[in-house]
């Protein structure tokens, strides 16, 4: 599998290629503001009947992604990592109200992580998908 080094660090890059991006020869510089102003936050809503409703997830900002790896960074015990509550880390992050309010805090983890897994699971599943969390990042986190 080919490497790829990124900041010191060196990452194993997935055999699957990205999705191939329209091109941009054509399109226009982008400005600060239009790039500070642009709406690049996808949502998703996802039911979840166990729980009578559907929750509303979003793609995580850079911050919220960066606050996340380095969670799971301050959490690596030698070559392995305590991985309880990171699907609940990972939703904390995503879930939010209609307006776009952020549902939980950081000290909602361990009473969210205590709620059944399928539904975990598969919230997990597509607030990985938003945020561009891939299966090989998550195993690259998780020291695998």
């Amino acid at each position: 599998m080919p490497e790829e080094k990124e900041k010191g660090i060196c990452r194993q890059v997935s055999a699957q290629p990205e999705p191939a991006l329209e091109p941009v020869a054509e399109a226009p510089a982008l400005t600060r503001d239009a790039i500070l102003l642009a709406s690049d936050r996808k949502t998703q809503r996802v039911p979840c009947p166990e729980w009578g409703g559907a929750v509303l997830l979003r793609t995580m900002t850079g911050a919220a992604r960066d606050a996340f790896e380095q969670l799971v960074s301050d959490r690596r015990k030698g070559e392995r990592i305590d991985i309880v509550g990171m699907k609940a880390e990972v939703i904390v992050r995503s879930a939010c109200d209609e307006a776009g309010v952020a549902l939980f805090t950081p000290k909602d983890v361990a009473e969210l992580n205590a709620k059944s897994a399928k539904p975990l699971d598969r919230l997990f599943k597509v607030a990985q998908t938003l945020s561009g969390l891939t299966d090989d990042d998550v195993e690259e986190l998780a020291g695998n």
